[in-house]
């Protein structure tokens, strides 16, 4: 039988190199776990607690710049959905406001 790891001090050491770069690759992860299969439940917990310490996993990264780029689409994307949903609402209160015009 295989000796048991050290999962507080792995989590340690993944948190802070998390924290620095704002996210990890499962790379990076299980190159502190060898022979993951053995560790299927400690390493599910090991992404839950990584998830509620806000460090995000990648399987991979391509680049700073890509990284920067999908991080723009998402807040424009998110920008556009926030201002098409304003004009639906001013929409609907016009209309609510017309029809409040007309005696029934």
């Amino acid at each position: 039988m295989a000796a048991s790891l050290d999962f507080s001090s792995i989590k340690t050491k993944l948190v802070a190199q998390g924290k620095k770069l704002r996210y990890l690759t499962n790379e990076e992860i299980l190159a502190l776990v060898p022979e993951p299969e053995k560790y299927i439940e400690q390493l599910d917990n090991l992404f839950d607690y990584l998830f509620e310490k806000g460090v995000d996993v990648f399987d991979k990264v391509e680049s700073k710049e890509a990284l920067e780029i999908e991080k723009d689409k998402v807040t424009n994307a998110d920008l556009m959905a926030l201002l098409s949903q304003k004009n639906s609402v001013d929409s609907v209160r016009m209309y609510l406001k017309e029809i409040g015009k007309v005696d029934l």
